[in-house]
Formats: structure tokens, sequence, C-alpha cells
């Protein structure tokens, strides 16, 4: 066949807009297009892409509508469908009805959209602006509500779910969705599946009053999974709305009727448990998450925020609380043909049990059930040959769907259980996951990236602007797959590896490190070459695939984070492969995101334990952690005074002065002092703005979703004891930076300030210990002024009242009823750290503690934290006492007496002897020498 000329295809395009010709010409060309990618680009470059906008605008009405096959296409409608099947055709798809057509066009250029390339990504994003309104919303709904048991029918309802499910982005999106009431319509569906397997407990008798028809056989289940958990994300309030939906309501009544049901009841009150294994339930505990020496308790919190979940998700709720939706679920994701359905059903129970919407004892069945089934399907994942697929198995798309997500949905589950990484472990997770992240680097074979020849130079003379051209070079779908999968697969790792030593050496063994440092490389301008700018004699055309985009490099700081949390792995592995250098690179990235995620990593390698700490210093970390101390992003900032806090610690007094200088003393006394002023309490309502930690405005009025995730308090994941001695108690606990594994989080302002309050003091707490420490607190107290340090840490230890402004009435009245009068304790971390430095001060030179003495109404606010609920802050306060009544020489001996008397006058040794008595044994020995010493002096 003769190729097509420009001149000759500029010729046909006024037959598209003569009404006589339009309809021949437009079947013309889609028989010309179909399955000639070299035609559709050269049609492009002329302009076709105008013509066919108008025709698909020109109309009496939209063109997704529930169609009416009896009723004859006119001429005009002939012509939008023709143009429909142009444009599905040049996005890779096929000849369908108009609706039909729609629907997939708008589902190609849905999975086009992930194929930009990182540097080339497209803002505003037309097809989301486009689709998320509320006519469009609507017209979504109306197709899904469908009853029909058509194949075309059901066809149509599953693309409508899945350009949902490939859509919904942020939480405008979801507001929307529910606005138009599209949550009814999908738990209207889902509900009619549970009704199609037989396990609807309504209408046992005969009575169906608002019970859904089944789901025909050919409905699909997994889209509309999947599109349930995109929609509902992880906002626990729009879980329990969806459920609440009258649809669940009639399904799973909460008074079961009287007559038989299909299936046995069991001791539960649920009868749907009589569709899941019973299992026996261990009562015995957990062992430690930690690994480091003399850990403090165990706290898998961290983990979780780490993955985007707030901390309340690991609670569970009261069993007659949990949905009967969640034992049905996990009955299909056992029951369920379609590999695809059950992972989107296992995906749907993760975030339920994320969200706290389940049992408690559901984490056994979870290490039982679901996670050997998610591991299963990391190999090869095929549908069961049943009536329900009629023997066909899973298709090339299902599989690399499964291979890209079902990794991810096993880390969200597994990230902060022992034992469900356990199970995953024991089902062989580690391996698969590792080669799967293996076989994203193999080379791809020359055929998955090609280029067009033309024998005309790119340039001919053709229009280049945006509607005359085919678009920047994006990612072939196989660099695609291969770029989910690593970043799942790390993912996967990641999670494993948050908890034990023991896991974390079987990830390494599986000699994946060179994998996750390749995985530290990213994109940069100008690194990737179209396909048609590779040499003819490459043999893998596969120059995206070595670089990554931001999710696999976020991933990737959250595995080497996790393993870099083990000592002997960071003296060995990590040191081995050069983690440094990368890490040093990608702080200085330009997205901000990276740069958390990387610091974060930081915080692990600069341990005064640490092979690479000397190396990272030289390199000049200290000015790159202080430059991002000053930066307006709270995460960041948090993350980097962490790592400063871990740089000073056991650092040589030049080190501490150099990073106390480049931080700024100005600096970190607003960054310690924030949210402690009264003007912060006392502002009126119309302008309840106040600057965080970070400098940001914030407004105190306005609650975050229950949804949200707050940073992590210097507790939460703590590896390191507090080394308690007369001189030296640090803190060398973990961060938990955020990262894209849990998504982006939505922080809370309050909680933002104290976190970043309490590394600020916990920086400080690091700087004035040591053998520098004398030295150190006197360089502190003179860049930061002795009385106003000693201010605001008594200023931290005060119970506040939160919003207790005044407001006048219409009367003229003062009232403050509004908001009501909510006295707030201070942060357990934030007096932890404060009583630290006191301690750090009091064991500094007898001067510093004749300073500290002289603080009375400071020691004051000591005093009740003798009966503090924290065993850590109880132990304070008497290493406090000991400090302050030690003596040094005998030229002490008169002002340590004196001290012994002043705190006898606070009744701190009525406090000392409750101490004697405390259920935990350090307090009690350090209650003791505090009483023996105090005792000596006031004889």
């Amino acid at each position: 066949m003769m190729r097509p000329s420009s001149s000759s295809i500029a010729a046909q395009l006024p037959n598209f807009s003569s009404p006589d010709t339009r309809v021949a010409s437009l079947r013309a060309l889609k028989n010309e297009l179909i399955g000639h990618d070299e035609k559709k680009e050269l049609w492009v470059k002329s302009g076709v892409l105008k013509f066919l906008s108008t025709i698909l605008s020109c109309g009496k009405g939209p063109i997704i509508h529930i169609e009416r096959h009896s009723e004859p296409r006119s001429e005009q409608e002939e012509a939008r469908l023709q143009a429909i099947i142009v444009v599905g055709s040049i996005a890779q798809e096929s000849v369908a009805a108009p609706l039909l057509a729609s629907l997939r066009t708008l589902n190609t250029i849905a999975d086009s959209r992930l194929l930009q390339h990182p540097l080339h990504s497209t803002h505003p994003d037309v097809l989301l602006d486009s689709l998320y309104t509320e006519q469009r919303l609507e017209y979504i709904s109306e197709i899904i509500s469908q009853q029909s048991s058509s194949w075309a029918v059901q066809q149509q309802i599953s693309l409508a779910a899945s350009l949902l499910a490939k859509t919904c982005q942020d939480e405008h999106h979801r507001k929307l969705i529910e606005q138009v009431g599209l949550l009814g319509v999908l738990a209207t569906k889902l509900a009619s599946f549970i009704v199609a397997t037989g396990c609807s407990i309504g209408g046992q008798n005969g009575i169906r009053n608002g019970i859904p028809p089944p789901a025909p056989d050919k409905a699909e289940l997994a889209p509309i999974l999947d599109a349930v958990c995109t929609v509902m994300d992880r906002s626990k309030a729009r879980w329990s709305r969806f459920f609440s939906a009258p649809a669940f309501e009639a399904v799973f009544p909460k008074t079961y009727p009287d007559g038989p049901i299909s299936f046995p009841r069991k001791s539960s009150p649920n009868p749907i448990e009589a569709l899941i294994p019973h299992l026996q339930t261990s009562s015995k505990g957990a062992p430690s998450a930690s690994t480091f020496p003399g850990a403090v308790g165990t706290s898998s919190q961290p983990s979780l925020r780490a993955f985007g979940f707030s901390i309340e998700s690991i609670d569970g709720s009261p069993e007659s609380q949990e949905s009967s939706v969640v034992p049905w679920l996990v009955y299909m994701a056992r029951a369920e043909a379609s590999a695809v359905a059950r992972l989107m059903a296992i995906q749907a129970v993760t975030n339920l049990y994320r969200c706290g919407l389940t049992h408690k004892r559901r984490e056994a069945e979870f290490a039982a059930i679901l996670v050997p089934l998610l591991v299963g399907m990391l190999d090869k994942p095929a549908s069961k040959p049943n009536a329900m697929t009629n023997g066909r198995k899973e298709s090339k798309a299902a599989r690399q769907l499964i291979k890209e997500r079902a990794p991810a949905v096993l880390a969200t589950l597994t990230v902060d259980s022992f034992d469900l990484q356990r199970a995953a472990i024991d089902a062989g997770s580690i391996k698969k996951l590792s080669q799967i992240l293996k076989q994203s680097y193999d080379p791809l074979p020359p055929y998955s990236i090609t280029s067009l020849w033309s024998p005309e130079p790119p340039n001919d003379g053709l229009d280049t602007t945006e509607e005359f051209s085919l678009g920047k070079p994006g990612l072939s779908p196989a660099v695609y797959h291969l770029t989910r999968m690593r970043e799942s697969s790390l993912t996967g790792l990641a999670a494993i590896a948050s908890l034990k030593d023991e896991f974390r050496k079987s990830i390494i063994e599986n000699g994946i490190v060179p994998f996750i440092i390749q995985s530290l490389k990213p994109y940069i301008a100008d690194s990737f070459v179209s396909p048609s700018k590779l040499p003819a004699d490459d043999p893998s055309n596969s120059v995206a695939v070595s670089e990554n985009p931001k999710e696999i490099i976020l991933a990737a700081c959250a595995l080497a984070r996790g393993l870099s949390r083990s000592v002997s792995t960071l003296r060995t592995a990590l040191m081995d492969a050069g983690l440094a250098t990368p890490l040093f690179q990608l702080l200085k990235h330009q997205d901000v995101e990276i740069q958390v995620a990387a610091t974060a990593v930081v915080c692990n390698l600069v341990l005064d334990f640490s092979p690479m700490r000397e190396a990272i210093i030289e390199a000049g970390i200290l000015k790159v952690l202080c430059s991002h101390a000053h930066s307006m992003n709270a995460k960041l900032l948090h993350n980097s005074l962490w790592a400063l806090k871990h740089l000073v610690l056991n650092s040589p007094k030049p080190l501490k002065i150099s990073c106390l200088d480049e931080l700024g003393p100005g600096w970190l006394k607003q960054i310690i002092c924030n949210g402690t002023e009264d003007l912060r309490d006392s502002q009126p309502p119309s302008s309840m703005h106040t600057p965080n930690a970070a400098g940001m405005q914030v407004d105190l009025l306005n609650a975050v979703d229950a949804s949200s995730t707050s940073l992590p308090s210097a507790d939460e994941d703590s590896e390191g004891d507090v080394r308690m001695s007369d001189t030296e108690p640090s803190r060398t606990s973990r961060p938990t930076p955020t990262s894209r594994l849990s998504g982006s989080l939505s922080l809370s302002s309050t909680a933002d300030d104290l976190a970043i309050q309490t590394q600020g003091l916990e920086f400080i707490r690091n700087l004035i210990c040591g053998p520098d420490a004398r030295e150190m607190i006197d360089y502190l107290f003179n860049e930061l002024g002795q009385d106003k340090f000693f201010e605001i840490l008594a200023a931290k230890l005060r119970t506040r009242v939160h919003n207790a402004y005044t407001r006048r009435s219409a009367t003229g009245s003062i009232s403050k009823t509004f908001p009501p009068v909510r006295p707030n304790q201070a942060s357990i971390d934030i007096i932890t750290s404060v009583t630290y430095i006191l301690v750090h001060i009091a064991a500094g030179s007898p001067r510093h503690r004749q300073q500290l003495i002289a603080q009375s109404e400071l020691l004051k606010l000591i005093v009740p934290l003798f009966a503090h609920q924290s065993r850590e802050v109880r132990v304070c306060c008497a290493w406090l006492v000991i400090n302050l009544t030690w003596v040094d020489d005998q030229g002490d001996q008169g002002n340590c007496r004196t001290r012994a008397r002043e705190l006898a006058k606070l009744g701190v040794m009525e406090r000392l002897k409750a101490l004697e008595g405390d259920v935990e044994l350090d307090v009690r020995e350090r209650g003791r020498t505090a009483v023996h010493q105090m005792g000596m002096l006031l004889r």
C-alpha cells in the first residue's frame, strides 16, 4: 500500500467539515488508522484532532448518556460515533457503541496519563478537570446504576468504575463523588454482589425490603471494589458513611431474621463468620520490635505512620461495630475465581483494618488467610477455572496488575504487625519480593520500545503546536510496568524491614542492596531519550528503566531507612554498597518530598556508632541539614532537627559549636519557644492564625479530618535506650519520616508544633552532654541567654489553657464560653526532654547547679512530676535530685547542703520516699539513691 503524504492528507481534511461527506470520510479514516501507528502520527500532525474535537462538541446532548438501542442514530450521532472510534483508535482502542467507546477511550486516556515521563508531566490535567464536575459525575452515577444483565451494560459499569479508580486522586474529587450520591450507588452495586453470593442475611424469609437484585453472572466485582477502595481511601468517617447506606442495612440488618439462613451459625453473633475458617487465637504477646541495646519498650506505631495511617488505626473496633461486609470480603478473597477480584477484596479489608473498622481478633485470620493469598499472587497469579470465569485464564494485563499492586497491599497489611510480618516471611515473601525487584532491572527486549521509521525528515513544515503533535515522549507500557513493579517491591520489603533485625538480615541475604542503591538514582534533566533517538543496535532500548521517578526513590529511601536501623547492617552491607553517596545527592534534590525521605535515612547514618558518620560529615552534611532546618516545610524541618540531634551526640566541641552557629541561636530559640506565649491562646476568633515552629501561619480553629496523620513524637520510633548516668543521658531514638508508601500526609498544626519543639529540645539535650558538657552549657547560656532559656523550659512544663479568649456579646458583656476553656497538659515528650536538659545542667559544674537551684519557679513545676505517669519522667526527676546533691569536692560541700535544704522546702524528700515504693525497679533504685544523698546532707 502506498504511504500517504502530508499534502494528500491535508487535501482530505476539508471533507470532515462538510455534512455531506463527513460520515463517509470518518469511516474511511477509521479503516485507515486502525492498526497503523505511522498513519496516526501523520494525521495528528496534519491537524485532524481539531476537526474531531469540533465534531464531538457538536450535538444536542453529552456523549456519555444511557443508550436506547431501539432508536436509530441520526447522521450527527453517527458522525460522533465514528469520531469517538477514531479518537479511540489513536489512543489504541477498538470499535464499539458510542457510550462503550467513550468509556473505553476515557479509560485509555487515563492509562496514557500514567505513561507521561516524570520530567514531562502536564499541568493542569485536562481529563480530571473535565471529568470531575457534578454533571459528568451524575452521568457516571447513572451508568453504574444500570440493572440490565446484558454484556454491553455490564462492560459500561465496569469501565465507569475503573475510570473512577484511575482518576480519583485528591480529597476534592472524593467530596464531589460523595456529593452527587455516588457512594450510595457504589454501595448498592457492592450489595448486589453480596446478594448474588447468597450471603445476604436480610430477606431470608422472603422479605426483600430495600435489598438490591443479585448481580448478573457477567458483572465484574474487581472494578467496583477498586473504585470503592480508591474513593474511600483511608478515611474512617467516609467508610462509616459508606456502610451506613440503605443497601447494606437491608442486606446485613442489625437484627437477624428468625427463619432459617443459608449457612450454619457459629458462636459469633455474625452468621457470616461461618464462611471463614475458625482459628485458635493465642494470647501470647508479640515480641519486642526493637533490636537496639536496651530499647525502651516497643512501638509499632511509627511504621504505621510512615505508611500514611493515623495512630488510631491499630486499635480495632468492638465486634458489635464491625460491618458484616468485613467477613464477607475475607470470604470473597478465598472464594472468588478472579485473582484481581481477590486482590481487590484483600485491599478493601486492609484499608478497613488500617482505619480501625475491623475487630482486633481479625489479625490472626489475616495472618492465616490473607497473607498467604497475597504472597501466592507474587508468583504467577491465575484464575480458578470454574463456572464464574468460564475456564478463562487471567489476562496478561491482569497478571501485570497483580504484580504491580499485590506487594503494596502486602506492605500496608503487615507494616506494623510482627505476627503478620512473620506470616509473610513464612510464606516466602522476602524471596519473591526480592526476585520482583531484580526482575525490574532486567533489560527490556528490543520490541518493547519501538520507534516509527519515516522517509520524511522530522520537521517537514507541519505545525508543531500542541493540537498538531502527539505530545512529548513518554514511557512505554513495558517500562511503566517495570517501574511499578520496582516501587511496589521496594514498598513491600520496606514494610517487612520495619520491626525485626532478623527480617532485615533475611532481606540483605537475598542480595538486593545494589538494587536499592540503584533505585536511589533519580531522573535528571535531558536523561530521557525518545525511542526515535535510540541507536538501532541498542539491544534493550531501556534508558528510562535505569532511572527512577519520585515514587521509587521514596520507596527506596523507606527500605534504606528500615535496613539502616540495624547496627550490623550499617557496618557491613550498606557501607560496602556506598549508601551515603546517593543519599547525599538526594538531600539537594529539588523535590521537597525526596529531601524529607533522604533526611530521614541520614538520621540513622550520623549516629555515633555509624561507620559512615565521618565520611558524611566531611562531605558537608552539617550545612545541608542546617539549611533544611530553616525550611518552611514542617516535615523537612522535623527530620533535619532529628538528624542534627544525632549528629551532635558525642561529637567534638568544635563540631557542636559549628552546628549551633550554623543553625542560629535565634532560630533555635524560636523553634523551641513557639506555642508557649500567651498571645497564641488569647487571640480573638477573627484572627486565630499564629506562626508554628516552622514560621508558617496556621489556623487553630480549623480541625483536620480524622484520617489525617500527624508527625510522630520523639518516643514513637525509639530503638535506643536513654543511657542514664550522672553526666550523660542522651537520646538516640530513630526517626519516622513521611513517605509516599502511605501516600501524602495531612499534618495537624498542633502536632507539627509539638513534634518540632520536641526535636529542638532534644537537640539541646544532646548538645550539652558528653566530655565537653560544661563548656557547652556555658556556650548555650551565652548564646540563648540564661534567664530566657530557663523561662522557656518553665513555660514548657506549665499547664496552659487553649483558646481561652474573650468575646464580646451583642449586649456588650464579656463571654468566654466560645469555644469552651480546655486546660492542656504539656506533652509527655516535651516534659521528658525538658527534664533531661535539667539533668544535664545539674551534671555540669557546681556553678551550673547553683544557677539551676536558683530557679525556684522552675523547680516548683518539677515537683509534681515525681508522680508523673511516665516512668522515664519519674526517673529523670530522681536523677535531677541526685545530680543537684552531688558533691564534687569539699569546697562545694556547703553549697550542696544549701541545695538539699532548698529541695526539702519544696517537698522533694516526701516525693522521693514515695518513689522508693514505685512499681518500676529503675525508679525505685534511683529514688533510694536520691533519698540517701539528701539524707546525708540534711543531717
